[in-house]
């Protein structure tokens, strides 16, 4: 599994290759940071976080069971790290 900051630059860069093809501006890098915020609020609002959304069998605590994290707890440090950038 990747970690949140992994994450965050593997967002960030994808947006960064796909719009820009040369060394990016600081209001570029900016864009391409608001748009990987943009996905990251995208799957949390997506993502079943409460347990009477799933089914029983799929828990958000079972989503990532190597690290012993929620899949919200994870998207959150995410949304941090790319804020970071």
């Amino acid at each position: 599994m990747k970690t949140a900051m992994q994450e965050a630059e593997e967002l960030f860069n994808q947006y960064a290759n796909v719009i820009y093809d040369r060394a990016l501006t600081v209001m570029q890098y900016e864009i391409c940071k608001q748009c990987a915020l943009i996905t990251v609020d995208e799957i949390i609002k997506a993502s079943p976080l409460e347990p009477n959304d799933t089914p029983e069998w799929l828990q958000p605590e079972d989503w990532f069971p190597d690290s012993n994290i929620s899949a919200e707890k994870y998207w959150q440090e995410v949304k941090i790290e790319i804020e970071n950038l």
